[in-house]
Parts: structure tokens; C-alpha cells; sequence
């Protein structure tokens, strides 16, 4: 079980203008079990019974990153609008993972994926097209924790690169989900 907090301002200093901030911390998890092993016949049995190695109890410890994203969305006239965002994540927090084996003799380490710290960039734009109509499109970056020495295939993360579109009404003749628009 972890927790952790997520922070977060809006400043609009301008009609049409927004800045956001927000940070999310990291996660420290802790799991635990005890490592069976059964069916092994028993001289297998013995012998990791003799090293201290049968019914252990495991323990991992890992952290999941912390972010930190800053946000601008500008309206640059009645129909179209302009947003952008840059983020950091503490990806090398992540890549160290503590195991612990418990039994006769406590055995720790810590493996080190060595991963790297991660940048995210987007940008995108909205453009009200009719009275209820909002068109939107955007693309993104993330650079990549890994290269290609320290990719394994349980995690095979890289670079990221998307590119999304969609269309949206407006059902509502009172206030709705797209309160933003400006006022024709």
C-alpha cells in the first residue's frame, strides 16, 4: 500500500488566459509474500531447506515517480484556441527496486535499471468550427527512461509519440462541459 498527494493551481491573469501547475508526489510501495515452492521432490527440498532458501519471506520495495507538469492554454480569437505543456518525471526513482529475502540468513539488494529522468512536451489546439461544434488536435513527446542497453523485455519502455484528433457537441443548452468556449 502507498500514498501520496497531488497539488495543483489554475491562475487565469486574463480573460482566455490559463496557467496551471501541478505536482504529484511519489509513491513508495511494499510488497510482501512468502515464496513456496512445492512439487520439488525431497532432496531438492532438502537442500534448499539447508540453505535457508525454502519458505522464504520476499519483500520488494519500489517507488513509483514523482511529476511535475506546467500547463498554458490561450484563446487567440472567438473560434480558435492554443495549449501547450511541459512535464518532468522522476523516472531513476523508479528504476531502483529493493528485494529482501527473509529466512535463516536476510539477504537484500537493490537492483538499479538505471533509468533516466523523463521530459514531456505537447501541444495542440481547439477550433470551434459551429455553435456547438469544438474540434481539437494535439501532439505529444516523452523522451524515454532507457536506451537501448538497459531496455529489458518485462519493461521495454522508449521515447513516446502521439498524435490524437476528436470532435466534440455540445448536448446542453444551459452551461456545460465546454463553459470555456468564448461568448459569440
Amino acid at each position: 500500500m502507498g500514498y501520496n498527494f497531488n497539488l495543483g493551481i489554475l491562475v487565469s491573469p486574463w480573460s482566455g488566459t490559463r496557467f496551471g501547475l501541478t505536482y504529484r508526489s511519489e509513491v513508495d510501495l511494499e510488497f510482501e509474500d512468502t515464496a513456496s515452492l512445492k512439487n520439488i521432490g525431497p532432496v531438492l527440498q532438502d537442500q534448499l531447506s539447508a540453505l535457508g532458501l525454502a519458505d522464504i519471506d520476499v519483500k520488494i520495495d519500489m517507488t513509483i515517480p514523482q511529476a511535475v507538469m506546467f500547463s498554458a492554454y490561450h484563446q487567440l480569437t472567438d473560434s480558435l484556441a492554443v495549449m501547450g505543456n511541459i512535464g518532468w518525471q522522476e523516472w531513476s526513482a523508479f528504476g531502483k527496486q529493493d528485494l529482501t529475502l527473509r529466512s535463516t540468513t536476510t539477504t537484500s539488494f537493490t537492483k538499479d535499471l538505471d533509468y533516466d529522468d523523463t521530459w514531456h512536451f505537447a501541444m495542440g489546439a481547439q477550433y470551434w468550427f459551429a455553435e456547438r461544434w469544438l474540434w481539437s488536435v494535439g501532439a505529444a513527446y516523452d523522451t524515454s527512461p532507457t536506451d537501448e542497453d538497459t531496455r529489458t523485455p518485462d519493461l521495454p519502455l522508449d521515447r513516446q509519440i502521439r498524435i490524437g484528433t476528436g470532435i466534440q457537441y455540445d448536448w446542453k443548452d444551459e452551461e456545460s462541459w465546454l463553459r470555456y468556449r468564448p461568448v459569440r
